[in-house]
């Protein structure tokens, strides 16, 4: 996988970041998965949750996020920090029209 051949000769296709995040985000490790921890998060929760609930969530869902993108095939999160990536994940997002997935974050 990821070798064309080229003039009977196999040559390894080059390093392609974009495409390799949106493989993954498509995947069953990808938005779905996060998806489906969310709605199963969500049904144990209340109806109305008070400014220390939120604030644990928050905390919990950042470390959520950054344990799932250390899955992420791809060079750039090894040296960004947690914030740093979600921001970039978050930009890869807005730029290819996916970021009407996340919307189920927003309260």
């Amino acid at each position: 996988m990821g070798k064309e051949e080229v003039n009977g000769r196999n040559k390894q296709r080059r390093y392609n970041e974009k495409e390799t995040i949106k493989k993954f985000l498509v995947s069953s490790k990808g938005i779905s998965f996060l998806v489906d921890h969310v709605n199963r998060e969500s049904s144990n929760e209340d109806v109305r949750p008070n400014k220390k609930s939120i604030e644990k969530e928050v905390s919990n869902l950042i470390d959520y996020y950054f344990a799932w993108i250390n899955g992420l095939p791809i060079r750039k999160n090894m040296t960004m920090s947690k914030y740093e990536f979600l921001k970039y994940l978050e930009d890869f997002c807005r730029k290819n029209d996916v970021s009407n997935l996340f919307e189920f974050l927003f309260i």
